[in-house]
């Protein structure tokens, strides 16, 4: 994210999981003017008229929200609690005049990421990564969000999955590449 900022890319609305909802990450986020949305653990110490408790046992019903204070972050924050396939969710962001199916229409798109994640890494070797150069690194990764974009325009042209589509074209080059054979050979003959 310094790089991002270093390099005046403009980035200004991040997602994150839980793991990276630290307070030295959410207090630098918020210093550098950031909006962002993660999930936080229900264990998760929070202010509540003034009174510290944790997140669970703040009396946040699902579908309820509260904006308060997170236990080391200076900000306020919007928290929402609902529950999605019998697991239950707090999410949180420090844009706390959204609407409760705002922000959580905005954390539900970070799903996206995780079908990118996977996909990159089990069908286009994003998890084969072993560069020590950040020019490389970044080319290679570059180069995985090229083909995951082409991949996934030619999946919503023919349906099926982004490894489907992977496929096809591998055999569409193998096709290629032994109609040359075959015609190098009877060029040779």
């Amino acid at each position: 994210m310094k790089k991002y900022l270093l390099m005046q890319i403009p980035v200004k609305t991040i997602m994150f999981d839980s793991y990276f909802a630290s307070k030295k990450i959410i207090k630098w986020l918020n210093k550098n003017g950031f909006v962002w949305f993660t999930r936080i653990k229900k264990n998760r110490k929070i202010y509540v008229e003034g009174n510290k408790c944790q997140l669970q046992k703040s009396g946040l019903n699902y579908d309820e929200s509260t904006v308060s204070k997170m236990n080391g972050v200076g900000q306020q924050v919007k928290i929402l609690r609902f529950c999605l396939q019998d697991e239950d969710y707090y999410i949180c962001s420090n844009n706390i005049h959204l609407a409760n199916e705002q922000l959580k229409s905005e954390y539900l798109k970070r799903w996206q990421v995780e079908v990118f994640h996977r996909e990159a890494k089990q069908k286009l070797g994003l998890e084969f990564l072993m560069m020590q150069s950040w020019k490389k690194l970044t080319n290679h990764v570059g180069f995985v969000c090229l083909a995951y974009s082409l991949m996934t325009v030619l999946k919503q042209l023919s349906g099926g999955s982004v490894g489907s589509v992977k496929f096809k074209i591998a055999d569409e080059i193998r096709g290629i590449s032994s109609a040359i054979d075959i015609m190098d050979r009877k060029l040779a003959a």
